[in-house]
């Protein structure tokens, strides 16, 4: 996080620039994914129109992550892992400079500016690039490739003085080099955890009240050389990220901000408006109104205004971090965010992406929520039912409906929420996953429960087939059904008793992931198949989510692995990090993460670490024969821009008749593909020469004798 300004004279033209690691990216490719997590460059921040602008590799910069930036009245110099990039304040210049070109050595993590001198420290050596004053020779200059070993140490913080240069290292503490002494390393000066340094982690270095104060990986010491004194009375985290050495000293840490109260001789933290004690990656003062802002390890950035902190993040899901997800009947797709085995601050909020854009719910805490969502489902009202994990708590269940009105309701036994499930009558499943399973009836009021004498605990899946027999797995005791008589029954023979999913396809197979041993399929009640990685294209054993589409393909969420497909041809595919690209492969604690939206053909993958929207381009046949649904694009139809006219939404059987304005037939299309109901004209006659450029009448005739007339232009 740095402050410059774009170049302009007028007072409010400051921005911040922000370096990204990984955070959640909103981009779509000729791939046809969306939400790809990835690092995602620059971004540059206007306070005046709190405006978000985004510079990655797609605009010219050397890598989309970010280790570090530097920025002086002209420039900002940005520290990528394969190099710098150096980009004028008003972006209008950019150059880059590649360590595989310039023989830097190590990953750039670390820069300074004074004066006319750029400091680069690296995973290896301290580089030194004198500028020599003018403010265009960054775009012209060679670098000097002249490195200076830091005792072998990598390079981490930068300060200096009129005549000293203070270089942190990452393992060798902290190195002060006089009056630009680089060659003659008998000057220079080494403190160390023997001197008094608190760690030899050095992260950030600053001068306050006459003295140095010096972060390190395990607290803070102030003072002079060789005489320091440990400063961490008041740290909520001992973890030192940087610090503001303005009017108040400020520092930023692994746990919140805090600032130095000197009458107490300690530490005062600062959280007011922020979610827990986040991880506070970087602080700034902006210098002309006084403001400090902080950067938030995944939740943007935030400004103090002298009673709390004001965030502001970049449109997207209120985390990375889901825990389930489920779509609406619009499309739009609802998630949650229990952490589980990832810590996870902003549990209790809710993300809903209509399509369009992302909205959050609950941010702040409005509702009271005291545990984590864990769960959601949308029922046939379009009420969405999110489920607590929270033991001794009276509000287990909340709900929001479509006039967004908020309700909450209570378990009838004591528990978790540790699964639920909408069946086919309207009931809602709910595992209290210790010790039972409740249902409540359509009427929303009544409660039925089943205690664990019949295996009904550690209930973490549910699922129905087409007669009706309710389907419970544990991640214990293994499989029970219940009729709708009320019988119930045990599946014997599966591979491992505990398991995270169950599925029920078209013809009444229920697959069933297991915790350790691949997938599982039952029919009649019987086991009939067992799916592995060695006997299958199974990624891996543990099987934390499953769905089965339409057309019959099976998708398999595998634990930090990615998405199996066993194709309803029986071939395997997989989508992965290295080959799709998936979001992340941080899959993990039972995740529900896979769900299908079928007017669109979208597969939404969620992870731990962010969403992917995958389009598989299997949309159903469309049931409308009145041909309403069909779209004709593009129209007018320009040769030099486009390649074909595509009709979509066509039903099976139909046919498309091409006529000229004379009604001469010019050609008839029958080809639909079977995937994506499409079929298309390519502006060819029925010897496929090229139409001429006009007006052309195109008829489509449903098998039940229904039409749609249009009319198509074509441009040569």
């Amino acid at each position: 996080i740095e402050f410059a300004n774009d170049g302009k004279e007028e007072v409010y033209s400051f921005r911040i620039w922000l370096g990204s690691d990984y955070n959640f990216g909103s981009c779509k490719t000729e791939n046809g994914w969306l939400g790809e997590k990835t690092p995602v460059g620059v971004i540059i921040f206007t306070p005046t129109d709190s405006t978000f602008v985004i510079l990655n590799r797609a605009d010219g910069l050397l890598d989309n992550q970010v280790n570090a930036i530097a920025a002086d009245d002209e420039n900002i110099f940005i520290c990528v892992p394969t190099g710098i990039t150096v980009l004028a304040a008003d972006t209008s210049r950019l150059r880059n400079i590649s360590t595989s070109f310039t023989g830097l050595q190590g990953e750039p993590q670390a820069a300074f500016i004074k004066g006319d001198t750029v400091f680069l420290g690296t995973t290896h050596y301290l580089y030194v690039w004198d500028t020599e004053g003018n403010p265009y020779n960054p775009f012209n200059l060679s670098w000097t490739n002249v490195p200076y070993s830091l005792r072998g140490n990598g390079i981490t913080a930068f300060f200096a003085t009129q005549d000293t240069l203070y270089v942190g290292t990452d393992g060798g503490g902290l190195c002060m080099i006089p009056d630009n002494q680089f060659s003659d390393t008998t000057q220079w000066v080494w403190n160390t955890t023997s001197d008094g340094l608190p760690n030899d982690s050095v992260t950030t270095v600053a001068r306050w009240s006459n003295e140095l104060w010096i972060g390190t990986r395990d607290g803070i010491a102030s003072g002079q050389l060789s005489n320091w004194t440990i400063q961490n009375s008041g740290l909520l985290n001992r973890v030192v990220n940087e610090l503001l050495a303005e009017g108040t000293l400020w520092i930023a840490t692994d746990g919140s901000p805090h600032f130095w109260d000197s009458t107490a001789s300690q530490w005062t933290r600062i959280n007011q408006g922020l979610n827990g004690n986040p991880r506070i990656s970087g602080i700034i003062d902006d210098h002309q109104f006084g403001n400090i802002w902080i950067g938030i390890d995944g939740d943007g950035i935030a400004m103090y205004d002298s009673a709390s902190w004001a965030g502001m993040r970049i449109a997207g899901p209120s985390s990375s971090n889901f825990s389930d997800i489920d779509i609406d009947a619009q499309g739009g797709i609802w998630g949650v965010h229990y952490g589980g085995f990832v810590q996870e601050p902003r549990w209790y909020t809710i993300s809903h992406f209509d399509g369009v854009q992302w909205e959050i719910h609950n941010d702040p805490n409005d509702l009271g929520i005291e545990g984590a969502f864990r769960w959601v489902d949308v029922d046939e009202e379009q009420k969405k039912w999110f489920g607590v994990w929270r033991l001794g708590t009276d509000l287990d269940i909340v709900t929001y409906s479509e006039n967004n009105q908020w309700d909450s309701l209570a378990l009838p036994l004591s528990g978790v929420v540790g699964s639920q499930f909408i069946d086919s009558q309207g009931n809602k499943w709910f595992s209290t996953f210790g010790n039972a399973v409740c249902k409540l009836h359509p009427d929303n009021v009544t409660w039925h429960t089943y205690t664990d004498e019949n295996y009904f605990n550690y209930i973490v899946a549910l699922a129905e087939d087409s007669d009706g027999n309710i389907y419970f797995g544990s991640v214990q005791r293994g499989v029970s059904v219940m009729t709708p008589q009320g019988s119930l029954l045990r599946i014997n023979g599966l591979a491992s008793e505990p398991v995270y999913d169950i599925f029920v396809d078209a013809q009444d197979d229920v697959w069933i992931g297991t915790t350790a041993l691949g997938v599982v399929v039952v029919r009649d009640f019987a086991v009939v198949e067992h799916y592995t990685s060695s006997n299958s294209g199974l990624l891996g054993e543990i099987i934390n989510d499953i769905l089965i589409d339409w057309q019959g393909n099976r998708y398999f969420l595998v634990a930090n692995s990615g998405v199996s497909i066993l194709r309803y041809t029986g071939e395997w595919d997989s989508i992965t990090v290295s080959h799709g690209p998936l979001a992340s492969d941080l899959i993990m604690d039972d995740l529900d993460g896979l769900s299908f939206d079928i007017p669109t053909g979208y597969l939404w993958i969620a992870t731990k670490d962010g969403i992917t929207r995958f389009e598989t381009g299997l949309v159903p046949p469309p049931d409308d024969s009145t041909l309403k649904a069909v779209d004709v694009f593009p129209n007018p139809f320009i040769t030099s821009r486009h390649t074909k006219v595509t009709f979509d939404q066509m039903p099976e059987g139909a046919e498309i008749f091409i006529y000229s304005v004379s009604m001469k037939k010019i050609r008839v299309i029958s080809d639909i593909e079977d995937d994506t109901h499409r079929a298309f004209w390519y502006g060819t006659d029925e010897q496929n020469e090229p139409v001429d450029s006009g007006v052309y009448l195109f008829v489509i005739l449903h098998p039940n004798g229904s039409k749609k007339i249009g009319k198509i232009a074509v441009i040569r």
